[in-house]
């Protein structure tokens, strides 16, 4: 009885750990296209010099952690120059070249799928270990 009932607390506390990563993979999926999107529209309309700063905005996304498991940072820096030359009108990005960045950013982030490990890894701090591993990896490469 007691193997039971320790078996389903188990089976719980895993289930609830899949559920709280697959929501907040999924919250930082809309606060990243949120972001994107507010660039978008606010750059092609260039409304104002002070909203200059939703490019640094973006910028920051890299160190979201769904952009860094999927190494979508490429496509970030991509979609902000694009972004600021846009914005600065220098004639190097056209509109269509902003929305294309935009919008292929917009399907890699949809697309992403969540890294299960690497959340449990941020979540109960064991990034040590992680370090652990790769130095034992490097060790045993070159002897």
């Amino acid at each position: 009885m007691n193997l039971i009932s320790i078996t389903i607390a188990l089976c719980t506390f895993i289930y609830a750990l899949f559920k709280d990563c697959s929501q907040r993979w999924e919250s930082e999926k809309e606060t990243c296209i949120k972001t994107l999107n507010d660039c978008l529209e606010k750059t092609i309309k260039k409304e104002n010099v002070k909203d200059r700063y939703i490019i640094e905005t973006v910028y920051t996304l890299i160190y979201i952690k769904l952009i860094e498991n999927n190494e979508l940072s490429k496509d970030i820096i991509k979609f902000t120059t694009n972004a600021d030359n846009f914005f600065e009108n220098n004639g190097k990005t056209s509109e269509e070249d902003l929305k294309g960045s935009y919008k292929s950013l917009c399907e890699k982030i949809y697309n992403s799928k969540p890294y299960f490990l690497k959340y449990f890894v941020y979540i109960f701090h064991l990034d040590f270990l992680i370090k652990k591993f790769q130095d034992c990896k490097i060790n045993v490469k070159k002897s």
